[in-house]
């Protein structure tokens, strides 16, 4: 009997570690695949005709900035394409154009007097650069207006946004919007792109069709002096006539139709066409503001990590993903209820960007805060980290921080498959339990 007693003791405590294990393994499933790259991977591009992912690496000195192309087929980089050498200018921004099946990434040169900023777009189908074109001082964002065919790119030293065509790879307007600009998004659903102005904490409401066929404004040159000649006896001077200055064309103000207060440094925009609504990362924050697009007005405030920088939309599971690069984690939230559901450990998550081909997330390891820095390893970060949305479940997550007048996310304790993995292994303990009564009946 006290062998019986003995051996059921065993087989519970077995089951129950093993059970415990097997939910903590399920439940802390999230990165599926790292990828390495380029130095210093920041922005980040789905190509859905290729199938590929396109990474801006900044570099670690300038002019040393490439884009890798990461196939989602096999999750490796199969090509690696230079820019900025001839400029000495650093990757930045990036985004993709459907229609034109090009991939356009802002570039600037990081010091000089007069540091020079441009975009290069190239071409999906060589892999290689088709054109530079000429934007604003310091472009720091950039989306794909697909309802027109045109690039936004935001300028952050210039506070306006270059409109680039893509029929002809040119600046077609220039828009003053708010200050210290970064992240941008086009909303398909309205025509319109939100801009996020870091130096105001707003987002500037910018509508498509208000900027049709305005021109680019072009400075004003300096006009000739009239010429004075030196008097000729029984000559009478021709004055040279003055060059009338060429006007400078002003993009009307109708085309910002608003400016959306946020929170504190907002950095990254994502459109979810879902709901209709625009996920604003606030740096300082650690919150995420949701703007709907039916009335431009803030419906939701949602804190998550620390630090968050990049966020994109999951169409295939109506979620959005947030990288909090200051405490290496990724919040993954519903657009159902606005919170968190998730919270994913990545190592200094900065960029994202979502592969609705193969349903997952990719993620790029940078770390900007330059006091975590870890001086022993000297750690520069040259990989991207690949989520699959069927299993974006952390083991240990971070509590997020408190935001005024928001209640404090709750992220649960075990996926769906954990549960139903510890349920099967409790009714094999009822059963173990049953059985092994059984027999002791028997022996009585």
């Amino acid at each position: 009997m006290g062998n019986l007693k003995k051996t059921s003791a065993i087989l519970i405590l077995i089951t129950i570690v093993l059970a415990l294990t097997a939910a903590n393994a399920v439940h802390a499933l999230g990165v599926t695949a790292t990828v390495t790259v380029g130095n210093l991977p920041g922005a980040v591009a789905y190509d859905s005709a290729k199938g590929e992912i396109f990474v801006a690496n900044e570099g670690v000195v300038a002019g040393t900035s490439t884009i890798s192309v990461i196939s989602d087929s096999n999750n490796t980089a199969v090509a690696t394409i230079p820019v900025g050498e001839e400029t000495l200018s650093r990757a930045g921004a990036i985004a993709y154009d459907s229609g034109k099946g090009e991939i356009f990434v802002t570039l600037e040169t990081a010091t000089g007097t007069n540091p020079s900023s441009s975009v290069s777009v190239i071409s999906d189908s060589t892999n290689a650069v088709v054109a530079n074109i000429n934007v604003g001082n310091n472009p720091d964002g950039i989306d794909y207006d697909s309802g027109k065919g045109e690039i936004f790119v935001a300028n952050g030293h210039d506070s306006t946004v270059s409109v680039i065509s893509d029929s002809n790879n040119t600046v077609v307007a220039t828009i003053p919007v708010g200050n210290g600009l970064n992240g941008v998004a086009y909303d398909s659903g309205k025509g319109e792109i939100f801009v996020a102005n870091q130096g105001s904490g707003t987002v500037s409401v910018i509508s498509d069709s208000a900027i049709t066929s305005v021109p680019t404004p072009v400075p004003t040159p300096t006009p000739t002096p009239t010429l004075t000649p030196t008097p000729v006896p029984t000559t009478v001077p021709t004055p040279v006539p003055t060059t009338a200055p060429t006007p400078f064309t002003q993009v009307p103000s109708p085309a910002v139709v608003a400016n959306v207060h946020v929170g504190n440094y907002p950095f990254g925009v994502a459109y979810d066409s879902g709901k209709g609504e625009i996920f604003v990362t606030n740096n300082y924050d650690n919150t995420v503001s949701v703007i709907s697009d039916t009335d431009n007005t803030v419906v939701a405030t949602i804190p998550v990590g620390k630090g968050p920088y990049g966020v994109a939309y999951d169409s295939g599971k109506s979620e959005v993903f947030v990288t909090n690069n200051y405490d290496n984690t990724t919040s993954v939230i519903s657009d159902s209820n606005n919170t968190v559901v998730a919270i994913i450990p990545v190592e200094a998550p900065y960029g994202v960007a979502y592969d609705s081909g193969k349903s997952e997330t990719f993620v790029t390891n940078t770390l900007f805060e330059p006091s975590l820095l870890n001086p022993t390893t000297n750690f520069i970060s040259n990989t991207v980290s690949v989520i699959s949305d069927s299993s974006n479940t952390s083991a240990s997550p971070a509590s997020p921080a408190p935001a005024t007048s928001v209640s404090p996310t709750t992220v649960p304790e075990f996926s769906t498959e954990a549960l139903i993995l510890a349920m099967v292994l409790s009714g094999v303990i009822v059963v173990t339990f049953v059985r092994l009564k059984s027999k002791r009946k028997a022996f009585s």
